[in-house]
């Protein structure tokens, strides 16, 4: 196991989680249920540059070039990522 897994586990073991309320536990599933939907089929266009680009920086992380478009896509509408405005 890696360090965290460790944490985790030695948390756990000493008492260290509670129970949710089924309030807490009702917010968080009103929270996840957009997530869990199938997703959409969407077809763009792209330059052939920025598609050789996207294929090349997929390969580098060892992801499929469509999870990788999809992972930008989230992280633009969550505000996660940082974009040229």
């Amino acid at each position: 196991m890696i360090d965290k897994e460790k944490q985790i586990l030695k948390d756990f073991e000493e008492g260290k989680f509670v129970s949710l309320g089924k309030d807490e536990v009702d917010r968080y599933k009103d929270y996840a249920q957009p997530m869990m939907k199938k997703p959409r089929r969407v077809t763009i266009r792209l330059s052939e540059y920025d598609f050789m680009g996207i294929q090349a920086k997929a390969l580098e992380e060892g992801i499929p070039y469509q999870i990788l478009i999809s992972s930008l896509i989230h992280k633009f509408v969550t505000d996660r990522g940082e974009f040229v405005k």
